[in-house]
């Protein structure tokens, strides 16, 4: 493909930034990550390579003695993970929250999880803790789980003095995980070959002398003195007040510099601890007015509309400042709104399901034109208000250009490129409703292609393929695709009750679906009418206990087992997807017979296509 090799030549009298790149740094579209809860719609997790879950130590440990991996209160966390990682994301679990059975007097759940009569600063006061890190990477590291955090914001100074942890405190946790980890290396081989990451847990307050200390502690108690983790981890919410004071109201990344804050960081992290990955695990937006991290008005300008400019920016500047990964605070709004980081969220609730706020759609756009492109660099153009920032794939053959005013007033102009050998440009802009982004194809004439730019940013790019990416849509089941008893239509019966993939399925607990009454099992065939590309499988465990088996008609004519659920939950989607789709054109589902203490019931099945 043609590179914009004119543009470089008209722009480079400008002096830009004189900052080295990142040669460890991913991919756009692989720095981007979001944090979630495990109640987050699969299908709403696209905008994010990485998934930062919020993951409470008691569901797996609720007493010294009792280990719990699959907590019936809960999920079935194998099968998320397993699903999370058939998607493609790369999800790390964040360990929180020092389980009750550990309290004693003065503590709190956000208490330091350190052992009885224990010295704080020393590895050897976190054998309990350390010893639930290991366990849960033997568990669910044959779930494609990698990088586990071990504690959230541990610089926590507003849960009291108990909670918060000083750096020597933290690196002695660190020292007694990351040891732990290090002994699974080899244990899941086929697994994890290279062992697990341990990501520290994300500071509230960044701060280079927090980290220098927590190295020096390393120096004096660790052999050859390397830090105990793999990723630095930061928080950081763009404010109008002072760093580390109580918040006073949300700005733009660029009034924060934002780039220049974290670039500091990252030059920490080169000279001091080269080998670290450096990850914003934390960063964000409310469209709550009240909110103290909250959208200020800006005059013709929503604040959803504000949030979603605001949070593209803050990725344009977060990958310019060369960190690995920036992790957005949230998907989802949650709880009441009139609470700081409840309305953080690309997604909201709306009369009971999930709808997407116009930040879902620019962070979605910009994930999708961002596949496979690195930061290159920037340029000044004259104009100190206007920001041009260049990536490029790593063959280097393929261009693009983000440009936005970096204000804060609404700003709105044209900037003129001259380009020279190219009958056209195609430029991708947010647009809400528009997953992909809103493509159009703009003609180059003799004074090049004059573009308007806005402080909602847009992107120039060399090539002149399609932006679109496969896509996971539901097939709708049907009762003429139902072949068997009369009574397994009951488990297509909701089809057109939404969609659990996306969240937006209405549940009405009337519906009973499939149920086995006798004692032998029974059988029914879901015809697909033709070959499809199956990626995923849902099913609705609603009344009852029981196994439900699922299989497959594959290429060769054989039936495989790809599902054995016991179905042991109380109106709960178990989600099943597959890294790569399996080709086929029936599915055979038996239900277990009925037993004294178990009948098999299957609620909704829900299939789909990746295509």
């Amino acid at each position: 493909m043609r590179r914009l090799l004119l543009i470089l030549a008209m722009l480079s009298p400008f002096v830009g930034w004189t900052q080295s790149l990142n040669p460890m740094q991913p991919s756009f579209d692989q720095m981007m990550g979001v944090n979630i809860t495990y109640k987050a719609p699969l299908g709403r997790l696209g905008v994010a390579g990485t998934i930062r879950e919020f993951h409470v130590w008691s569901w797996n440990q609720p007493q010294p003695d009792v280990e719990d991996w699959n907590p019936q209160d809960h999920i079935n966390f194998e099968k998320f993970y397993a699903s999370l990682a058939a998607l493609g994301h790369l999800t790390v679990p964040v360990i929180q929250m020092t389980p009750s059975w550990m309290l004693r007097p003065l503590m709190n759940e956000q208490s330091i999880p350190i052992d009885p009569d224990a010295l704080k600063a020393t590895p050897e006061g976190f054998k309990t803790q350390s010893y639930f890190i290991k366990r849960f990477a033997e568990v669910y590291g044959y779930s494609g789980i990698q990088y586990i955090e071990n504690w959230n914001e541990p610089d926590k100074d507003w849960s009291g003095p108990m909670a918060t942890f000083k750096p020597d405190e933290l690196a002695a946790m660190c020292s007694a995980d990351y040891s732990r980890l290090q002994q699974l290396k080899g244990d899941l081989s086929n697994q994890r070959p290279d062992g697990f990451k341990l990501v520290m847990g994300g500071l509230a307050y960044p701060s280079i002398p927090y980290l220098n200390s927590m190295l020096e502690w390393s120096r004096q108690n660790r052999s050859g003195g390397v830090a105990p983790f793999d990723v630095i981890n930061l928080h950081h919410y763009s404010n109008s007040a002072a760093e580390h004071t109580k918040p006073i109201k949300g700005i733009s990344p660029e009034d924060d510099h934002l780039r220049e804050k974290m670039s500091r960081f990252v030059q920490f992290r080169n000279e001091q601890m080269p080998n670290k990955q450096i990850w914003v695990s934390e960063f964000g937006y409310d469209t709550w007015p009240g909110s103290t991290q909250g959208i200020p008005s800006i005059a013709g300008q929503s604040a959803e509309e504000i949030q979603g400019q605001w949070i593209v920016r803050s990725f344009l500047e977060l990958a310019a400042a060369g960190i690995d990964k920036a992790i957005l605070f949230s998907i989802s709004d949650s709880g009441d709104p009139k609470i700081q980081y409840n309305t953080s969220g690309l997604l909201k609730d709306s009369a009971g399901v999930t709808a997407p706020k116009r930040a879902w759609y620019y962070v979605s756009a910009l994930r999708n034109v961002m596949q496979g492109m690195y930061f290159q660099g920037d340029t000044k153009t004259g104009d100190p208000d206007l920001r041009i920032y260049h990536f490029a794939d790593a063959s280097k053959q393929n261009d693009l250009y983000a440009l936005w005013y970096a204000t804060s007033r609404g700003k709105k102009g044209t900037f003129a490129f001259n380009i020279k050998g190219q009958p056209t440009v195609r430029v991708v802009s947010l647009a809400n409703g528009f997953p992909m982004g809103e493509v159009t194809d703009h003609p180059v004439t003799e004074n090049g292609v004059s573009l308007n730019v806005s402080e909602r940013p847009i992107f120039m790019v060399s090539t002149s393929k399609s932006f679109a990416q496969k896509q996971i849509k539901r097939m709708v089941l049907t009762p003429d695709m139902i072949e068997g008893p009369d009574e397994a239509r009951a488990m297509i019966d909701e089809q057109n009750q939404g969609d659990p993939f996306m969240g937006n399925f209405i549940e009405h607990k009337s519906a009973s679906g499939w149920t086995n009454n006798l004692t032998y099992p029974i059988s029914a065939f879901i015809s697909f009418h033709g070959r499809i590309p199956l990626k995923g499988i849902y099913l609705k465990d609603t009344y009852n206990v029981g196994k439900v088996r699922i299989y497959y008609w594959d290429e060769t004519g054989t039936w495989k087992q790809i599902i054995e659920d016991p179905m042991t939950r109380y109106f709960i989607w178990d989600p099943y997807f597959f890294k790569t789709p399996l080709n086929t054109d029936r599915l055979k589902v038996i239900l277990d017979g009925r037993t004294k203490t178990e009948t098999s019931c299957l609620g909704e099945i829900m299939v789909y296509t990746e295509e």
